[in-house]
């Protein structure tokens, strides 16, 4: 049996510093999680993260890559999930991830891509710089913004948008941010003071999970509703809000984040 904390040592020295997490963040990224490793001489030199048919995680230690120790891996993880009747392998999409895809810069999605996976795909993370942070969008006419307990109508709206992220909703320990008209809620996003890529630090906040009810959309509600989360953080003391895993990149650039990050997706029948 490996405790956690060998996983999490591992993960830490084997990514790039960017998504390096927790203890307590890295449990709950993992948890319920089917654990393939590897050991070499009885020291964990690599495993793998595996749910149903998504590849959730496959780290090796930097000092043994190079050894067939991710060719055989990756190899256990796809007999794993075909002995569970998947025809495919899933890298970062899907509703199972630890990094949502493989980060482009560091070039190791040249391996996958080695072993027959397919390109799907890029996310990219963003940033926004609080201390300067200039003049948003006004609100639309009618709507305010609203912190919610993220139950009854909150999940109602967020089920209407996208039913992967109910799970996300109902779990989260992050505050909601509703937009509002009148008593009824049209947009939602996630928003913390405290960002698991950055080991709990407060200056770095996070907006996630953003989304609009399809009748309220191209009124400007989802940007506003962005950039008020950001004047959230910034009062909580945060100097810098991170936006993860987003397909729509020039969509909040027009408020001022910018990308940071690229992360290749792909998938391989199996």
């Amino acid at each position: 049996m490996t405790d956690t904390s060998a996983l999490l040592a591992l993960y830490n020295r084997a990514v790039p510093a960017a998504y390096r997490v927790t203890d307590e963040a890295f449990q709950g990224l993992t948890d319920g999680a089917q654990l393939l490793p590897h050991f070499t001489d009885g020291v964990l030199t690599g495993y793998a993260l595996l749910r149903a048919s998504s590849l959730t995680l496959l780290v090796v230690d930097p000092e043994h890559q190079g050894r067939g120790i991710g060719t055989s891996l990756l190899h256990r993880a796809e007999q794993c999930a075909k002995s569970a009747q998947a025809s495919r392998l899933i890298l970062g999409h899907g509703s199972d991830y630890v990094i949502q895809g493989v980060p482009a810069e560091a070039g190791a999605h040249r391996f996958f891509e080695t072993h027959g996976f397919v390109h799907t795909g890029f996310t990219y993370d963003m940033s926004l710089d609080l201390d300067g942070l200039e003049q948003m969008p006004p609100c639309p006419d009618g709507i305010g913004f609203r912190l919610m307990p993220s139950d009854g109508a909150v999940l109602d709206a967020v089920n209407a948008v996208e039913k992967s992220w109910c799970a996300v909703y109902e779990s989260t320990d992050e505050d909601v941010l509703c937009a509002m008209q009148e008593d009824t809620v049209v947009g939602f996003c996630l928003v913390s003071a405290w960002n698991r890529f950055f080991a709990g630090c407060r200056e770095v906040g996070s907006v996630s999970c953003v989304g609009v009810l399809p009748e309220y959309r191209r009124r400007g509600i989802g940007l506003a509703m962005t950039a008020h989360a950001a004047r959230y953080l910034r009062d909580e003391g945060c100097r810098c809000a991170e936006l993860l895993y987003t397909s729509i990149p020039q969509w909040y650039a027009k408020i001022g984040f910018t990308p940071i990050h690229r992360l290749w997706m792909g998938e391989k029948r199996i």
